[in-house]
């Protein structure tokens, strides 16, 4: 077991050995009921954690789901129930699970409030269903469907990225605690996978995408920030933002790419990128 394995599994134990203690005192003390001991929870939009028994409890019994969940992951990783096998393709059963997925979604069919172009309902039900075909891909190494895939993964991208674009278009706010309150969102769990698995980052190739655009959004709509309402001068910003990337990805001789990741990005082969993290870092962004 490797040692940031070891690592997330003691910050786990002593929240156990915490979660425990906080039951037996709450127990002692008659303070709630079984029933409405497990209904607490936290409120992240609402409710700070403080040092009081409730919230403590709360707080620790999400991080005791969430280690459950992580487990159950080690364990199908590296302790599996049944042996693994390998992974079989077939094309007829491969879109006949697509075909259930989508009945199921007919019947679940609703109507939405807000009509407008990639509103936030329609957004997510195209995320969702791109999220289907990707977990579906991996499982089966689905690889007749590789391109289509790529496909999705730049569509899923550009629509976080709109979604962003249009968050800080309509809030305007770009101060510190939103800044990381994505980062936080983004890259959590994968972080925490990463340590527990023994995994590299770039595994998990999607969310450095994802945290690199946001990124690369969020310093377009804050450098001139004023001018992002002016018609004329967002479109000077979005073009001088389309004309880095090009010059970034698209110039062979372009040495911009070296000089932004080449000082930190390794190139020997690595789980996730056999041919390094700085060429995966490449291929996955363009």
């Amino acid at each position: 077991m490797k040692p940031s394995s070891v690592a997330i599994l003691l910050i786990f134990g002593v929240n156990f050995v915490l979660l425990c203690y906080l039951i037996i005192k709450t127990f002692r003390s008659r303070t709630y009921s079984f029933r409405q001991l497990v209904s607490l929870s936290l409120n992240p939009h609402s409710e700070a954690i403080t040092l009081s028994p409730s919230s403590l409890f709360a707080f620790s019994k999400e991080v005791f789901i969430l280690s459950c969940l992580l487990c159950l992951c080690y364990l199908a990783e590296y302790w599996p129930i049944f042996p693994k096998a390998n992974k079989d393709f077939q094309v007829d059963f491969f879109w006949f699970v697509v075909c259930l997925f989508f009945l199921a979604a007919l019947c679940t069919l609703k109507k939405i409030k807000d009509t407008s172009v990639l509103g936030r309902e329609q957004s997510d039900e195209w995320k969702g269903w791109m999220q289907f075909i990707f977990l579906l891909y991996h499982y089966y190494h689905a690889s007749p469907v590789y391109n289509s895939v790529r496909v999705m993964i730049d569509c899923y991208v550009w629509m976080t990225g709109f979604g962003n674009f249009s968050f800080f278009y309509m809030k305007g706010d770009f101060g510190f605690v939103r800044f990381v309150q994505m980062l936080w969102r983004l890259n959590f769990v994968v972080m925490v996978l990463s340590l527990l698995m023994g995994n590299t980052y770039i595994l998990y190739y999607i969310c450095p995408l994802h945290t690199f655009f946001f990124c690369l959004v969020y310093l377009t709509m804050w450098v001139g920030k004023k001018w992002n309402y002016d018609k004329y001068k967002i479109r000077i910003k979005l073009m001088v933002v389309a004309l880095f990337i090009y010059v970034l990805y698209d110039i062979p001789s372009s040495p911009l790419f070296s000089m932004l990741f080449g000082w930190w990005l390794p190139t020997n082969s690595v789980s996730g990128a056999s041919n390094g993290t700085m060429w995966e870092w490449f291929f996955d962004l363009i």
